[in-house]
């Protein structure tokens, strides 16, 4: 799924498939989840919120009808040089 930048101090991107009603979600930890169903119009209400971590922890996290599920998970290679 295409997903947009957006300004969030703990989410890099978000994206939305109106013909799934899922919405995609990819935070800075590198974990992807997929959220449905999500209406078009909840994506536009997300999408252009004051917060969209307020808004997610409030609208999405906390609703029992709308069903989360990771799809990726990124864990950062470190590598550390002993010179």
């Amino acid at each position: 799924m295409e997903r947009t930048s957006v300004e969030s101090s703990n989410i890099l991107s978000v994206g939305h498939d109106p013909k799934e009603n899922v919405l995609e979600v990819e935070f800075y930890n590198g974990s992807i989840y997929q959220y449905s169903p999500f209406t078009e119009e909840g994506y536009k209400l997300f999408i252009n919120s004051e917060s969209l971590g307020k808004f997610m922890h409030k609208h999405i996290r906390n609703n029992d009808s709308i069903k989360a599920e990771k799809v990726s998970w990124f864990w950062p290679l470190f590598r550390f040089n002993d010179d």
